[in-house]
């Protein structure tokens, strides 16, 4: 194992002082997901497909890759749901493609994405 001596080895920093995570591969959480629009057997294999290739990819990946890779940031003024109590302070979003017209739409928390929204039915959720 390299030493660790001056910058070598070393996670980057955020501003705030806490490590980067952009070197992780995204984890999902779907913990009180919201299902918009009526998903039959085979579109659930499509989106857990599409999912599954996100998280072989880093963070850095997903977000260097913009819109290619099928993942945005989305405003919050964008935004034409309802936003959960828990999540009003938020000013941005992330919605990542998943085939079909699909975008799975929630927050980044570290390397956890926590998934609010599964939009089935095309942007029912935020302004395109």
């Amino acid at each position: 194992m390299a030493k660790q001596g001056k910058g070598r080895n070393k996670p980057a920093r955020q501003p705030n002082g806490a490590a980067s995570t952009e070197h992780f591969s995204p984890a999902f959480v779907a913990d009180g997901m919201q299902v918009l629009g009526k998903p039959n057997a085979d579109d659930w294999r499509l989106y857990f497909h599409h999912i599954c290739r996100k998280t072989r990819m880093t963070w850095r990946e997903l977000s260097s890759a913009g819109k290619a890779s099928g993942v945005e940031s989305i405003p919050k003024e964008s935004i034409t749901s309802a936003i959960p109590a828990q999540h009003q302070n938020q000013n941005k979003f992330v919605a990542m493609r998943l085939g079909q017209g699909a975008r799975l739409i929630g927050l980044r928390s570290g390397r956890e994405f926590h998934a609010i929204w599964l939009d089935t039915a095309p942007f029912s959720v935020y302004k395109h």
